[in-house]
């Protein structure tokens, strides 16, 4: 049941984006965070994607946000 679930994840993520506009067979994706484990586990070769890049620390959005934050707050104090 959990393997069904993740792969329905997986179809809806690519979905998704791909709805969204973005060519997944051309352009390279890179999924990270808690969903990128999962992702990764139901991705094949056959799936034709560009090329993919899983970034599994779960923490990864976390830091980007520290680090997009602090530069924020690096260029107010500095106007």
């Amino acid at each position: 049941q959990m393997c069904i679930r993740d792969s329905l994840y997986t179809e809806r993520l690519l979905s998704a984006a791909m709805e969204a506009g973005f060519d997944l067979k051309a352009i390279p994706v890179v999924m990270l965070g808690g969903g990128a484990s999962v992702v990764s586990r139901h991705l094949s070769p056959k799936d034709g994607l560009c090329k993919t890049i899983f970034l599994l620390d779960d923490k990864v959005n976390a830091v980007g946000f520290e680090r997009a934050l602090a530069a924020v707050s690096r260029r107010k104090s500095e106007v």
